[in-house]
């Protein structure tokens, strides 16, 4: 499924925001900058610019992102950006103690002010679990099963499971992403209100690829 030259116009703007997003969650969690990935000392090497992120790790930001606008078309949501309204987003201001040792400060737009309706908000709920379907075919795929701990070198993980039986910290993570990429697209000035019929079809035929990022974004 193809997107508008429109829509992919934004999807950097959406992914770096992702990015931003999740760096502020985790420096509230505790974590620092490292060179290397470190669960009990809290350091990951992902808590950084955006543009210095590995390939590997931007794409998590990017593949999540163009799934959610690919869903919502769907859905018949797609986004249109409307001529006239696209607005500079203005930057939410974090603390000095959020720097890092390397100088990155993350700075994702604030979308405090935007409020979504009782309709986007079902349409995120939809969205949230979709974005878990994918990740879990994409595991599947890769030989991972269900376990009732994560163990990467065995590939097994305890969130291989219907959405509506998760663990609730990973289906707010889903949630708050998608959350952040709809009031992103409102605030700048795009449309979602429906404009074609939603096609099962097309949901199903949603090609599943990979969203995860070196040290677990969603964690």
């Amino acid at each position: 499924m193809s997107l508008s030259s429109g829509v992919m116009d934004v999807v950097d703007m959406l992914s770096e925001n992702l990015h931003e997003v999740w760096s502020v969650n985790k420096i509230d969690a505790g974590w620092r900058y490292g060179a290397n990935r470190d669960d009990v000392a809290k350091t990951t090497p992902c808590l950084t610019y955006y543009a210095d992120l590995t390939d590997v790790d931007r794409s998590y930001d990017m593949t999540l992102t163009v799934e959610t606008l690919k869903t919502l078309k769907a859905l018949g949501h797609e986004p249109h950006p409307i001529d006239g309204l696209r607005r500079k987003l203005p930057l939410l201001e974090v603390s000095e103690s959020y720097r890092q040792s390397t100088g990155y400060k993350p700075a994702p737009f604030d979308l405090s002010a935007v409020k979504v309706d009782h309709e986007v908000d079902k349409l995120i709920e939809v969205l949230a679990a979709n974005l878990h379907d994918i990740w879990a075919k994409n595991r599947i795929k890769e030989g991972w099963k269900f376990g009732q701990s994560e163990d990467n070198q065995c590939k097994k993980s305890p969130n291989l499971v219907p959405y509506d039986k998760v663990d609730w910290t990973l289906k707010k993570a889903n949630r708050d992403s998608v959350q952040t990429i709809i009031k992103c697209l409102i605030a700048y000035g795009c449309n979602l209100r429906a404009t074609n019929t939603p096609s099962e079809a097309s949901i199903h035929h949603l090609a599943p690829r990979s969203v995860s990022k070196t040290g677990s974004q969603l964690q």
